[in-house]
């Protein structure tokens, strides 16, 4: 998004992209003032916005001022001297921009609400766990983290994560987690959202979590037994064809 900023005036703009930038413009300036009065900045939160950067993104979101007095969101890739406007950065990097300005700008302490619509959008296999991991850094940070998500990766990751709460923390950091990395199976609950002929419309269920297995996957993992089975049915029909020959 792009708006003239001058002299600190708000987003001439409307809509969410001038709610979002105001938002965040204003955040930064409460985050700086925090800062040089001696307030302490959540250590949790300053892992988390590490993390995001390092471990995901790759690189830093921020907000610049050009010359023309226009400001934009812009990502600076960690790894080389490259920066470029956040629309023209992967489909990843634009979808967690914004939770990234606002870790950053601190718009998310202990005790924020946090809604995050389908946090694997976009994501390699490998950063969908990643982001999991984030989420059991802010959970354990204070914030209320309310998520909707179609993947399996993602709560296979959460299961770990609270499997992790009972062990201790040197024990974690030998299987490549840091202090925040788990997940208190107390503070985790979970809902299956599916279509009830009864009601005729879609219920919330709550699902069962255990310690040891976690949250319950049965509904996501049933597509992928189907593809198994119908893999099995291939290789039965072209091995009869091949005996008929």
């Amino acid at each position: 998004p792009r708006l003239p900023l001058a002299g600190g005036q708000k987003a001439s703009i409307t809509g969410v992209s001038a709610d979002f930038i105001n938002t965040i413009l204003y955040s930064g300036i409460l985050y700086e003032l925090s800062k040089a009065s001696g307030l302490a900045i959540d250590k949790g939160i300053l892992e988390a916005v590490e993390f995001l950067e390092k471990r995901v993104l790759g690189g830093v979101i921020d907000i610049v001022e050009r010359e023309d007095n226009i400001v934009e969101l812009v990502y600076k890739d960690l790894r080389g001297n490259l920066t470029i406007p956040v629309v023209a950065a992967a489909s990843g990097v634009a979808e967690l921009a914004p939770l990234a300005l606002y870790l950053k700008k601190y718009v998310i302490s202990p005790g924020t609400v946090l809604i995050f619509e389908e946090p694997e959008a976009h994501l390699h296999p490998k950063m969908q766990r990643e982001i999991a991991r984030l989420i059991a850094m802010l959970v354990n940070s204070g914030v209320w983290v309310l998520i909707t998500t179609h993947s399996d990766l993602i709560l296979e990751e959460f299961n770990i994560l609270m499997r992790l709460s009972r062990m201790s923390e040197e024990e974690r950091k030998k299987l490549g987690y840091e202090e925040y990395e788990y997940l208190d199976t107390n503070s985790v609950s979970a809902y299956l959202y599916k279509y009830d002929d009864n009601e005729k419309g879609y219920v919330a269920k709550e699902l069962s979590i255990t310690e040891d297995e976690g949250i319950p996957q049965d509904e996501l993992t049933e597509v992928a037994f189907e593809m198994g089975e119908t893999h099995a049915k291939i290789t039965r029909m072209a091995e009869l064809g091949e005996r008929a020959v």
